[in-house]
């Protein structure tokens, strides 16, 4: 649950794991997106090591949806500060 791939996505996978470590996850990127590109990939190399299927951005996503998000988690991300 969640839109930020580095804050509340990776949270989410990692709480889910913690508590229920046999439960099958997968992560659409195409319906999420990060503060930068960068940490976005960072997170979903992390949520990989956590057995987290991650479905790639070529499963559909539209760069004017990827840029959309990325622009709410950045105001989101400053909202938190």
């Amino acid at each position: 649950c969640g839109l930020c791939t580095d804050i509340c996505v990776i949270s989410n996978c990692a709480v889910i794991k913690a508590f229920c470590p046999e439960t099958e996850l997968t992560v659409d990127t195409s319906c999420v997106a990060g503060v930068t590109p960068e940490s976005s990939d960072r997170a979903l190399e992390a949520m990989k090591m956590l057995h987290t299927k991650i479905l790639s951005e070529g499963s559909g996503c539209s760069k004017m949806k990827f840029i959309l998000l990325q622009l709410f988690c950045f105001i989101f991300y400053f909202l938190l500060e």
